[in-house]
């Protein structure tokens, strides 16, 4: 997997742009599949515990975006803009 703390700012937005599309689409998938009126905890349990496949990939997407929106808003709230932050070594 990458690395999206080593990213620059344009291709972190390429992976999230990419990733939105992959959650898109599986959600557009989840709702065809009539979980449309289930609550996103009780899809994440389902996926869990029950293994249903449609949904463990739906929950993989949810998490992969949200980890790089969450490093994204971590560099927003660094320093203001979306290039890296420099880690300490």
């Amino acid at each position: 997997m990458t690395d999206l703390t080593k990213l620059s700012a344009a291709k972190l937005h390429a992976v999230i742009a990419k990733r939105e599309a992959v959650h898109s689409a599986l959600l557009d998938e989840t709702i065809a599949a009539g979980y449309g009126e289930t609550r996103h905890n009780d899809i994440v349990r389902m996926a869990r515990e029950d293994g249903v496949p449609l949904l463990v990939e739906y929950v993989a997407a949810f998490d992969s975006l949200f980890e790089a929106r969450w490093e994204l808003d971590a560099r927003q709230r660094y320093h203001g803009g979306d290039k890296p932050i420099r880690r300490a070594a």
